[in-house]
Protein backbone atom coordinates (compact mmCIF):
# COMPACT_ATOMS: atom_id res chain seq x y z
CA UNK A 1 0.00 0.00 0.00
CA UNK A 2 2.65 2.41 0.23
CA UNK A 3 3.19 2.34 -3.55
CA UNK A 4 -0.36 2.57 -3.63
CA UNK A 5 -0.36 5.78 -1.58
CA UNK A 6 1.99 7.53 -3.94
CA UNK A 7 1.11 6.26 -7.34
CA UNK A 8 -2.62 6.69 -6.07
CA UNK A 9 -5.40 6.03 -9.45
CA UNK A 10 -2.23 4.81 -11.83
CA UNK A 11 -1.16 1.70 -9.45
CA UNK A 12 -4.34 -0.66 -9.16
CA UNK A 13 -3.52 -2.97 -6.23
CA UNK A 14 -5.85 -6.03 -4.98
CA UNK A 15 -5.29 -7.58 -2.06
CA UNK A 16 -6.18 -11.44 -2.32
CA UNK A 17 -6.88 -13.26 1.09
CA UNK A 18 -5.55 -16.71 0.47
CA UNK A 19 -6.79 -18.65 2.74
CA UNK A 20 -11.09 -17.67 1.50
CA UNK A 21 -12.50 -20.96 -0.50
CA UNK A 22 -13.71 -18.40 -2.79
CA UNK A 23 -13.70 -20.06 -6.43
CA UNK A 24 -12.64 -16.69 -8.51
CA UNK A 25 -9.34 -16.60 -5.31
CA UNK A 26 -8.80 -19.84 -6.11
CA UNK A 27 -8.84 -19.50 -10.33
CA UNK A 28 -6.05 -16.70 -9.38
CA UNK A 29 -3.92 -18.79 -6.95
CA UNK A 30 -3.98 -21.40 -9.86
CA UNK A 31 -3.17 -19.30 -12.47
CA UNK A 32 -0.51 -17.54 -11.17
CA UNK A 33 0.62 -20.67 -9.49
CA UNK A 34 0.82 -18.41 -6.10
CA UNK A 35 2.44 -21.17 -3.54
CA UNK A 36 4.33 -18.62 -1.66
CA UNK A 37 3.15 -15.35 0.25
CA UNK A 38 3.52 -12.53 -0.38
CA UNK A 39 3.10 -12.91 -4.03
CA UNK A 40 3.24 -9.79 -6.44
CA UNK A 41 2.50 -10.07 -9.71
CA UNK A 42 3.19 -7.34 -12.29
CA UNK A 43 1.71 -7.47 -16.34
CA UNK A 44 1.31 -11.25 -15.37
CA UNK A 45 4.88 -11.65 -13.94
CA UNK A 46 5.41 -13.26 -10.57
CA UNK A 47 7.33 -12.10 -7.59
CA UNK A 48 7.46 -14.08 -4.62
CA UNK A 49 8.52 -13.50 -0.89
CA UNK A 50 9.47 -10.17 0.26
CA UNK A 51 10.97 -7.32 -2.22
CA UNK A 52 13.07 -4.39 -0.74
CA UNK A 53 11.26 -1.65 -1.26
CA UNK A 54 13.90 0.19 -4.28
CA UNK A 55 13.43 -2.94 -6.07
CA UNK A 56 9.45 -3.09 -6.03
CA UNK A 57 9.53 0.61 -6.83
CA UNK A 58 11.69 -0.49 -10.27
CA UNK A 59 9.31 -2.82 -10.69
CA UNK A 60 6.35 -0.68 -11.11
CA UNK A 61 7.72 1.73 -12.42
CA UNK A 62 9.41 -0.23 -15.57
CA UNK A 63 5.67 -1.05 -16.00
CA UNK A 64 4.21 2.45 -16.73
CA UNK A 65 3.75 3.84 -20.53
CA UNK A 66 5.16 6.93 -19.96
CA UNK A 67 7.48 8.48 -17.47
CA UNK A 68 5.86 8.93 -14.08
CA UNK A 69 7.52 11.52 -11.83
CA UNK A 70 7.71 9.04 -8.94
CA UNK A 71 9.90 6.94 -10.71
CA UNK A 72 12.80 9.61 -11.46
CA UNK A 73 15.65 8.73 -9.05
Amino acid sequence: EYYKNIFGDRLLLFHINANIEDPMVQMLLNQYDITEYPTIVLEEKKFSGILPKDELKELICVNFKTEQSECKR
